[in-house]
């Protein structure tokens, strides 16, 4: 005789969920961490773990299939460490990423309930000082706050990068970070990896400088801070609401002797000139007589006057982030967000409206081509790519693009 049995209600079900750490994402934590992760597996010794360090070590991932030798690894080359992926093949946890920078953690149950992923949800909360993310959460601006710089002070400047930098982090993530100079009629940026780097700068060449921007995110927050080329304004833009701003204002030393004024954000980055509040006398008189002047200008001449006040337009590219000029996608699912911004000081606003050629480029040519306004999505496999975005009349970026699907990686290691 044949019996049937209905197996549909012990099939496991897969629940992911993301946290921020409130507590210090320290050496200490991290091992509790691993050994909390240990206890929802079976079979403990039987894992694999990715160890992604910081972009400039030589290594950048670091794979182990013991459990013990990663942990020591990651507690030996903790400043080097940006984020720890590991997968167990039987038990609840099979999927656990650890980003030590945005201080959050993702991790997949495999249970049959979604009541009993709750519960399981709810102890490691409470286990591993764990709270609700906002994985998305950095792209949004909440709070511009703006003050005029009494006294400017480099020392002074880089106590308050800091004191943010614990406030957030500690150890945040530095998502854009340069100073701006000059070298006769050629502006020069400089970029760092991290605070440390970008303070130590500042520190010792106090005078060369022109505009100075940073941007730091970590757990469900995002600050940006700049300061203006003639060092007399600070502008900070934050995800935080204004209700909780009060601790970013708090950490500036009273030697910069900072004024808050009324912001005024215009939905450019954190760099770039922010527009007077109030009426520019140029624009109410200067600019019929340079119209009537234009009007009786030669051609060559209006061409000339005409692209000073209308510069030509560059590709920004808002999505996806980018890091030393490369971008780098967890998942399966790409979103190309992009706008034209003017090159340089002009009347011209942001545009957003333009059609541009979205191309994914893989090693046997174009595997995807989307002629559409922002933003687009296109669904890719894990690989390398180069990530091309063309507008008419306008220079074209092309960005290397590393895709790694955890999905599709978990499932090919357990084959």
């Amino acid at each position: 005789m044949n019996i049937m049995i209905d197996n549909k209600d012990y099939i496991d079900s897969e629940f992911e969920r993301w946290f921020d750490v409130t507590a210090k994402v320290d050496q200490i934590w991290f091992r509790s961490y691993s050994d909390e992760l240990a206890k929802y597996c079976d079979t403990p010794d039987d894992v694999r773990c990715e160890v992604w360090m910081m972009p400039q070590h030589k290594d950048r991932r670091v794979t182990f299939r013991n459990r013990a030798a990663c942990l020591e690894y990651v507690c030996n080359n903790w400043n080097d460490v940006e984020e720890i992926v590991i997968f167990q093949y039987d038990g609840a946890i099979r999927f656990a990423l650890l980003n030590t920078r945005h201080c959050y953690v993702r991790l997949r149950l495999e249970v049959n309930e979604a009541a009993e992923a709750n519960e399981k949800f709810s102890s490691l909360q409470g286990r591993l000082s764990l709270c609700d993310s906002h994985p998305y959460a950095y792209k949004y601006r909440r709070s511009s706050m703006e003050f005029k710089i009494g006294q400017w002070n480099p020392r002074a400047f880089a106590v308050g990068i800091n004191k943010i930098a614990d406030l957030i982090g500690p150890n945040p993530h530095v998502q854009e970070v340069f100073v701006k100079s000059f070298k006769g009629d050629i502006e020069e940026l400089t970029p760092f990896y991290d605070c440390q780097s970008f303070c130590e700068h500042i520190d010792r060449r106090a005078n060369v400088f022109g505009e100075m921007v940073i941007q730091m995110r970590s757990r469900s927050v995002t600050v940006g801070i700049g300061v203006s080329s003639d060092h007399k304004k600070l502008r900070i833009r934050t995800s935080l609401p204004p209700e909780e701003v009060d601790r970013l204002i708090e950490a500036w030393p009273s030697e910069l002797k900072l004024d808050q004024i009324k912001a005024v954000d215009t939905g450019a980055y954190i760099g770039g000139s922010v527009p007077s509040t109030t009426e520019n006398p140029w624009l109410k008189y200067g600019a019929p007589v340079l119209i009537a002047f234009i009007t009786a200008a030669s051609t060559a001449g209006l061409i000339s006057l005409k692209k000073s006040v209308w510069p030509d337009y560059k590709i920004s590219v808002a999505s996806p982030l980018l890091e030393n000029g490369k971008a780098k996608l967890l998942g399966t699912q790409l979103v190309v967000d992009w706008y034209l911004q003017p090159d340089g000081g002009s009347l011209r606003g942001v545009n957003r409206d333009s059609i541009g050629s979205v191309q994914i480029l893989g090693q046997s040519g174009i595997i995807e081509q989307i002629n559409s306004k922002s933003p687009v999505t296109i669904p890719l496999s894990s690989g390398d790519y180069i990530l091309s975005i063309d507008v008419p009349d306008i220079a074209p970026v092309h960005i290397p693009l590393h895709v790694d699907g955890p999905t599709s990686q978990a499932s090919s290691i357990k084959k």
